[in-house]
């Protein structure tokens, strides 16, 4: 059984131009989907939410610009919390798409989110036609197609995982990299996500142990680990500078033996994805149980 409700589509566009996709374009659509989604939901064409009589009820905020909502609990002080979706377009590492060529998104929606499947699909469309990248490219519909959720089995002896886009984790302030990783830093950066997302998003919190949680986690190790660290960079239209999004890549084998509590969590890990930039699809990965 999934801790979380999650809903997913498979959108393909084609290119009405030829256009550079340089990078990695979860940024971009992560961008002009929010533009889509003000332009569709905002009745009022204030600058900005806090402070309007809709923000409470309002599309846009909760999935865009989601705060805690409520008093207490693991999101106490915090201003903004992990919103409930993932736009996650393949790794390509940059390439040219010529006129009449396709692409790829896929559009994932957790907890409560589900609810707006109609708007955030509208949005993700809009937002291809607005255009993308620094040619500002029309994606033109072809295709939407909802994914099918497999069920989760009973826990595995062992895990195969598989990281499809780089995987920024953090330790003490500084991201880990390939010699660093243990599996303590998978687990309970995935163990955070899922448990704030249930919290804001979910039916309710989650009822677990976390120390005991943590315990099993620090004393795991990887049967096998095969990473590399990647760099890109990203255009912050907010700060107006590039920044570096490095991340893993690569491929780890983990035994379960002791971490069946955290197969659940695992099993729901290529839905939510993991780590910094989740939302925009970084952190994505395959889990094979072995």
């Amino acid at each position: 059984m999934y801790p979380l409700e999650v809903a997913a589509f498979d959108f393909r566009f084609r290119a009405r131009q030829q256009m550079r996709m340089p990078g990695y374009m979860g940024s971009a659509w992560r961008g002009g989907f929010g533009r889509a989604l003000r332009r569709a939901v905002c009745v009022t064409g204030l600058p900005t939410c806090p402070g309007c009589r809709f923000e409470a009820s309002c599309v846009y905020p909760y999935l865009f610009e989601t705060a805690p909502g409520g008093e207490g609990g693991i999101l106490a002080g915090y201003d903004r919390v992990p919103n409930p979706f993932v736009l996650a377009p393949p790794w390509d590492g940059g390439r040219l798409v010529p006129e009449g060529g396709e692409t790829a998104l896929r559009l994932v929606l957790i907890g409560l989110a589900v609810e707006h499947a109609g708007f955030a699909r509208q949005a993700v469309v809009e937002a291809g036609l607005s255009g993308l990248g620094p040619d500002r490219g029309a994606l033109d519909p072809v295709s939407i197609d909802p994914v099918a959720r497999p069920q989760t089995g009973p826990c595995p002896d062992r895990v195969e995982i598989e990281l499809m886009s780089p995987l920024r984790l953090v330790e003490a302030g500084r991201l880990v990299g390939p010699a660093a990783m243990r599996p303590r830093h998978l687990l309970l950066s995935l163990l955070r996500r899922v448990s704030t997302l249930a919290d804001r998003h979910g039916p309710a919190p989650l009822e677990l142990d976390y120390r005991v949680l943590k315990e099993r986690a620090d004393a795991a190790e990887f049967v096998a680990a095969d990473l590399r660290w990647v760099e890109w960079t990203r255009w912050s239209g907010r700060q107006q500078v590039l920044l570096q999004m490095g991340g893993l890549l690569g491929s780890l084998s983990l035994r379960l033996a002791g971490l069946e509590p955290f197969w659940p969590f695992l099993a729901l890990a290529p839905w939510v994805h993991v780590g910094k930039g989740a939302t925009m699809g970084l952190g994505a990965m395959r889990v094979t149980a072995a």
